[in-house]
């Protein structure tokens, strides 16, 4: 088992504030641990009402929006099913600092996912790939799906939850 990051639903426009009242009460009686799964049950439910999910949004792209997709998930090796990331390709790269190894194990926004993005790339320029012994090539390669798969779901409005 290992680190996997999930593509989160967005709210509908115009939903926004009571999407995250939800998300944010579903989050407090979940860590409350009481005996409140009917409750849970519930808001979820109301959530998935004002959702947009991650099908929705690869289903209304555009043909030139959709060969964005073909290039994001080419491979498919770091898929952990049809949208979600094996996160821990990047988790235990050795080519990234402490720093980025801890944000990949942190739940990120649609804006914070394209910042992390930006490290990503950022630290990546530091190294010279045809330099790279072969084992780092490959991790080099993966981060650079990994920041494909960042910028398309952040720039789609979607963040993402680190899960284990």
């Amino acid at each position: 088992m290992g680190l996997d990051w999930i593509v989160n639903y967005k709210p509908q426009e115009g939903n926004e504030s009571c999407f995250y009242k939800i998300k944010n009460r579903i989050k407090q009686l979940d860590k409350d641990n009481n005996d409140n799964e009917a409750e849970i049950e519930s808001l979820r439910d109301s959530l998935k009402a004002i959702s947009i999910t991650p099908e929705d949004t690869i289903n209304s792209l555009s043909e030139e929006e959709l060969k964005e997709v073909e290039d994001v998930f080419e491979g498919g090796s770091f898929l952990t099913s049809d949208y979600d990331f094996r996160g821990k390709l990047v988790a235990y790269s050795e080519l990234l600092n402490d720093d980025l190894i801890e944000e990949a194990h942190t739940n990120h926004g649609a804006k914070t996912s394209i910042e992390y993005a930006n490290k990503l790339e950022k630290k990546l320029s530091e190294h010279k790939y045809e330099a790279l012994e072969e084992e780092d090539q490959e991790d080099y390669d993966d981060i650079v799906q990994a920041i494909k798969w960042l910028r398309f779901w952040g720039k789609h409005g979607h963040g993402f939850t680190a899960w284990y």
